[in-house]
């Protein structure tokens, strides 16, 4: 199961950017923008396969960053945390206390996507309320 998981997460997001990544260093131009998780950041219990394989999505996307740079190719990494279809729900683990939609997802995305970004690249923006900037309900916070 692990293998798979690392393959379909990681493994299709390099090579669904070695099939693209040719015409954009020809162009001299072009935009990535990967799916990564806050799982990749912080881990998640029970889930080792998943965070390690987020997590090389947010490594893979910083290096070829790095190395399509010169071309003027960004590439970027969007991590959602909690996402929730439809209404956001209360969700007291985040600092906004909610669960974010794929509208919060969709609009990090888009704006990365927008000419408004060509100067970004190698980021991997947390889409999360919060949740990974630091303990929320903690003892000492009360």
């Amino acid at each position: 199961l692990w293998s798979r998981i690392l393959d379909v997460n990681l493994g299709g997001v390099i090579r669904c950017c070695r099939r693209v990544l040719g015409g954009m260093i020809a162009r001299r131009y072009g935009k990535i923008i990967n799916l990564g998780s806050i799982a990749g950041v912080s881990g998640l219990p029970g889930w080792a396969d998943y965070a390690a394989s987020k997590g090389g999505v947010i490594a893979f996307s910083k290096t070829i960053a790095m190395e399509a740079g010169a071309y003027g190719v960004t590439v970027n990494c969007v991590s959602p945390g909690m996402i929730r279809g439809g209404k956001p729900q209360e969700n007291r683990g985040t600092w906004l206390e909610r669960s974010g939609t794929g509208e919060d997802v969709a609009g990090v995305i888009a704006f990365l996507a927008s000419p408004e970004a060509d100067y970004i690249t190698g980021c991997n923006y947390m889409v999360d309320g919060g949740r990974v900037v630091g303990p929320k309900n903690a003892s000492w916070n009360e």
